[in-house]
């Protein structure tokens, strides 16, 4: 992690969220949940992360291709090949913490809002201490059953919530449930957290858009 960055999300705690996630865990799909509930939130052309580089809202899938611009690292990690990315993943335009370089985060950062940014390292919250952080916990195993492939199974499967001043334990299996109660409960939840306004019938049309993207492309694998 670059230390410019450390010290800069820590001298402006009010200007970040951060979400921590292990592979696999539909981080972006909560990123892009966050960003679309409220215009508090940093979004721009480039965290849109179309390959035609369109303006895309939060929730807004490309209009020329399948999918948004695949993360070229997985695939040459063998985590994620290529068409299940570019049809069944949401990436963001930015670099996660571990990579993150101080140009980058100065290049997306602004005074008046606040900027998400994502950690595949579940333990980076002890480096900081009063940004709004969000774990993402559960079990993808669970997910599968209810039919979406689990990308990358390499992973570990299960995450467990902590107990830690400052973060919120999101439960992502509730988030993309099928029943509507569950996920509701869930994101209501979220925004109280952040103090952010919701956006519930266009957050979960698009998790139900990326859940049958998924189903679709588990069945063509059959």
């Amino acid at each position: 992690m670059d230390n410019k960055v450390l010290k800069f999300i820590n001298k402006f705690p009010d200007n970040f969220v951060i979400i921590y996630q292990r592979g696999g865990f539909w981080g972006s799909v909560l990123y892009r949940s966050i960003a679309g509930s409220d215009k508090q939130f940093v979004w721009n052309k480039n965290l849109a992360n179309s390959p035609s580089k369109e303006f895309l809202s939060p929730l807004e899938w490309p209009h020329n291709t399948e999918g948004f611009i695949v993360d070229y690292k997985s695939v040459v990690l063998d985590s994620c090949d290529f068409k299940s990315q570019h049809l069944t993943t949401c990436h963001i335009g930015v670099s996660p913490l571990k990579h993150l370089t101080f140009d980058q985060l100065l290049e997306h950062f602004d005074e008046d809002k606040k900027l998400i940014i994502k950690s595949h390292d579940l333990d980076d919250y002890k480096y900081f201490r009063e940004v709004k952080q969000i774990r993402i916990y559960g079990d993808i195993h669970a997910m599968n059953v209810e039919g979406n492939p689990v990308r990358s199974k390499k992973q570990d499967r299960v995450v467990k919530p902590i107990n830690v001043k400052e973060m919120y334990n999101l439960n992502i299996n509730k988030l993309l449930s099928d029943n509507y109660d569950y996920f509701e409960n869930e994101y209501l939840s979220l925004c109280n957290y952040l103090n952010c306004t919701t956006n519930i019938s266009n957050v979960r049309s698009f998790i139900l858009n990326i859940r049958e993207r998924h189903t679709r492309f588990q069945l063509s694998l059959s």
